[in-house]
């Protein structure tokens, strides 16, 4: 037994990680997403780690659920969350790049999708569901970390940023969860 691991709090088997994301209970079990890092034990390129308990107290370790999609120049999945649309699972996260996808200035809102009960994941064909130029003219920096829920025949998502150098909050609607679909107001 290691004196340094947790008995009771979530751990991945190993290296680092950050922010638990995605918390949803789903068919009978709960899961947790968080940022992770396979390649080390310090902040390094974010990925989604993938866990499952029926208890909160006896985790499965599962295979990491998003990876960096370098061939569409991403570089980190960054936090985000898990919402179940019907019966099928979705994640929501903000997409850094190099470049001008940065994450101070470039990030990106995507999605991915699960049709197997949450083993493989794959993203959303049209991300990004949502992207900076929705703003316009404003100077909005560091706009990340999205959660999503649905209020009677809306979706909603809310993300935090700033804008003229204050911090702020933005929250954006729309009538499905397919917010790339252009059918969402801010």
């Amino acid at each position: 037994m290691n004196l340094y691991r947790s008995i009771y709090h979530f751990m991945p088997e190993k290296n680092w990680m950050n922010d638990p994301n995605g918390l949803v209970y789903y068919k009978g079990e709960y899961h947790i997403f968080y940022q992770y890092n396979p390649n080390g034990f310090e902040w390094g390129t974010m990925h989604w780690g993938h866990a499952k308990s029926k208890d909160l107290i006896y985790w499965e370790h599962l295979p990491i659920a998003l990876y960096p999609s370098k061939e569409k120049g991403e570089t980190h999945c960054f936090s985000g969350c898990c919402v179940i649309n019907g019966d099928e699972p979705i994640i929501f996260y903000t997409s850094i790049g190099e470049g001008e996808r940065n994450a101070k200035t470039g990030a990106q809102q995507w999605m991915a999708i699960s049709k197997d009960d949450m083993n493989i994941w794959e993203k959303y064909d049209k991300n990004p569901v949502l992207s900076l130029d929705l703003h316009g003219d404003m100077d909005v920096k560091e706009w990340r970390d999205p959660f999503v829920w649905k209020d009677g025949d809306s979706w909603y998502m809310v993300l935090g940023g700033s804008c003229n150098d204050e911090g702020c909050v933005f929250i954006y609607k729309s009538a499905d969860v397919w917010m790339a679909q252009g059918n969402f107001q801010r």
